[in-house]
C-alpha cells in the first residue's frame, strides 16, 4: 500500500511517558461517476497535546474571492483552467514532530502487537498535517525547476512569468488549478509535480470543491453549485418540494420567545444545524442571492423554534426553485474594480442592530468577485451612521482587493495603486457628505473610532465614494428580505443568469 511505499512509520516500543495518539479506519464514498469506496488509516488527532506534538496548524486554502478574480482574469484573457489533484497528499509530508500512533486494527504486527508506530509522514488526522503539506508543496513549487512566486494577499496562490506568459497555481489542500494559456509551460508545471509527488493529471477543470466549471464559446467562465443543491434537497427530503420565489418568508424573525402563555415551540436543532450549515457552502462561494438569509439563520442555531426551522425550509424551496442559476465570469469589457454598500438601519427586533452588505465587480457584465452580508456588532444611533459603518466595511474589503488584483497583474503591471476603485454608498447622501467634510460633528462625535477608518483612506484618494439611487444598487440584496420583484431585479444586477 501506499502507506508502505511512503515509509510512513517505523514500529518501535513505546517510549515511556509518551503521549500514543489513537488511530482508526475512516471509510468514505467518493462523490465521482461511478462512485469509488476509499479506506483511509487516520490518527485521531484530538488525542494530541499541543507544545508536545504539534503547535502551528494552519495552512493556507485558496479564498473564494481569489478564486473568482481567477476565474475573471481566465474569461478575459481566455486562458485554460486545469486540475490536479495529488494522491495521498499528506503522506508525502516530512514531520517535525516526533509523534507516535497505535497500529492500524486489523494489521497489527504479529511479532510485536504492543509496539506503536513512529512516524515519519503526516497522516492524515493529525492537526499538523495539511501546514506539513503545505509547506512541503510550496518548497517544489518555489525550487528553481518551477519558479512559482507566493503572492501576498493570498498565500494560497502562486505566479510564474515568462517573457510571454504568465501562470497562476491555485491550492486548496490537495486540490490544484492551473490557469494559463501556455500550453507548454503548464504541461512542464504538470511533469514536474508528478516527479515529485504521485499526482493525477485531471485535464481541463470540470469541477472543484463542490463547483461546477464550464465554459461558453465566448470564453466565459460559468460556476453552479446545481449538483451541490440537488444532493442538499435530496438529503432534507426536499426533492419534490413546491419551489419559493424568495430565500425567506415574510415573518420577521426573533429569538424564541419563551411566555408561559404563549411560547415558541422548539424545532428540530440538529436539523436546523444541518439545513443551515449545508446552504452555506453555496453562500459562501456561488449563489450570493442567499447570503442574507443564510447570515439571519445562523444567529439561532442554539435555540431554533418551529419557525426558524420553517424559515429554514423555506430556502430550501427557494433553492429548488433556483437551481438554475449560476454565477457568469465575462472579460469582455476593461477591467475596473467597483463596489457597492448598504445598510439596513436597525432592522434586527431583538438587539436593533443594523445589516451591513456590500459587493464588489470587476467586470461590469460579469458576476461579482466579493460579497458580504453580516450584522453590525455596535447598535447604530441614525441611518448614516449604520450607512457609514457598512462603508467602513466595505473599504477593507477594497483595499485587500487593490491588494490582490496588484498581486495578479489584473491591470497590467502597473504600479499601485490601481486606479478605478469606487465605493458606492445607496441612498443616504448624509453618511456620504459625513466622510467627506466633518461638518456634521454634532451628529458622527459619538461614532466609534475604528469607523472613521474611510474618512482616512477616502482624504487619502485611496478610494472614491460615491452616490447611487437605492433601487440601482446590487448590495440590497446583501441588507435586508427583498420581495419578489426586487428580489429578480437584484438577481440581474448580480449577473446571475
Amino acid at each position: 500500500s501506499l502507506l508502505m511505499e511512503n515509509n510512513t512509520w517505523t514500529l518501535v516500543p513505546p517510549p515511556p511517558d509518551a503521549n500514543i495518539v489513537d488511530s482508526r479506519w475512516a471509510h468514505a464514498i467518493k462523490d465521482e461517476l461511478p462512485p469509488r469506496y476509499k479506506a483511509r488509516f487516520v490518527a485521531k488527532g484530538y488525542s494530541q497535546r499541543y507544545g508536545v506534538d504539534y503547535e502551528d496548524t494552519y495552512a493556507p486554502v485558496v479564498k473564494p474571492e481569489t478564486l473568482r478574480v481567477l476565474f475573471s482574469i481566465s474569461a478575459a484573457r481566455k486562458y485554460d483552467i486545469h486540475m490536479m489533484d495529488a494522491v495521498t497528499a499528506f503522506l508525502n509530508s516530512i514531520l517535525v514532530e516526533k509523534i507516535y500512533v497505535k497500529q492500524p486494527e486489523g494489521y497489527v504486527d504479529n511479532e510485536h502487537p504492543d509496539w506503536v508506530c513512529l512516524l515519519h509522514r503526516a497522516l492524515y488526522g493529525l492537526k499538523q498535517s495539511a501546514l506539513a503539506w503545505y509547506d512541503t508543496l510550496r518548497m517544489v513549487l518555489e525550487s528553481p525547476e518551477l519558479e512559482f512566486k507566493r503572492i501576498e494577499s493570498d498565500h494560497a496562490v502562486f505566479v510564474v512569468k515568462t517573457q510571454l506568459s504568465t501562470v497562476y497555481l491555485a491550492l486548496f489542500v490537495d486540490d490544484l488549478a492551473i490557469f494559463g494559456d501556455d500550453e507548454h509551460l503548464i504541461g512542464n508545471i504538470k511533469a514536474e509535480l508528478s516527479s515529485h509527488f504521485r499526482m493525477k493529471d485531471l485535464g481541463l477543470m470540470k469541477r472543484f470543491l463542490g463547483l461546477d466549471i464550464s465554459r461558453n464559446p465566448n470564453g466565459d467562465v460559468i460556476v453552479s453549485q446545481q449538483r451541490y443543491l440537488e444532493q442538499v434537497l435530496h438529503r432534507f427530503g426536499m426533492q419534490d418540494c413546491k419551489p419559493a420565489y424568495t430565500p425567506l418568508p415574510n415573518v420577521r424573525l426573533h429569538k424564541r420567545d419563551y411566555y408561559p402563555d404563549d411560547p415558541d415551540p422548539p424545532g428540530d436543532q440538529t436539523l436546523y444545524q444541518e439545513i443551515v450549515g449545508s446552504v452555506n457552502h453555496a453562500a459562501v462561494w456561488t449563489r450570493p442571492d442567499i447570503a442574507h438569509a443564510v447570515s439571519i439563520l445562523s444567529q439561532y442555531l442554539h435555540d431554533p423554534s418551529v419557525i426558524h426551522l420553517n424559515a429554514a425550509k423555506h430556502l430550501l424551496r427557494y433553492l429548488k426553485g433556483s437551481l438554475h442559476l449560476r454565477q457568469i465570469f465575462s472579460g469582455e469589457s476593461s477591467p475596473n474594480l467597483v463596489g457597492y454598500a448598504d445598510a439596513d438601519y436597525a432592522n434586527d427586533e431583538d438587539d436593533r442592530k443594523s445589516y451591513s452588505g456590500y459587493c464588489y465587480f470587476l467586470h461590469h457584465n460579469s458576476a461579482p468577485i466579493s460579497h458580504s452580508s453580516k450584522k453590525q456588532s455596535l447598535v447604530a444611533q441614525s441611518t448614516m451612521e449604520s450607512e457609514t459603518i457598512a462603508l467602513s466595511h466595505a473599504a477593507k474589503e477594497a483595499l485587500w482587493l487593490q491588494n490582490l488584483c496588484h498581486d495578479l497583474s489584473v491591470f497590467g503591471d502597473q504600479v499601485r495603486p490601481v486606479p478605478g476603485i469606487f465605493m458606492i454608498n445607496t441612498d443616504s447622501e448624509s453618511a456620504l457628505k459625513a466622510i467627506k467634510n466633518p461638518v456634521f460633528h454634532a451628529r458622527t462625535k459619538h461614532f466609534d473610532l475604528r469607523h472613521h477608518f474611510i474618512r482616512d483612506i477616502v482624504s487619502k484618494g485611496e478610494i472614491t465614494a460615491g452616490y447611487i439611487p437605492g433601487n440601482e444598487n446590487p448590495a440590497d440584496i446583501f441588507t435586508k428580505s427583498l420581495e419578489r420583484t426586487k428580489h429578480t431585479a437584484a438577481l440581474r444586477m448580480l449577473h446571475m443568469g
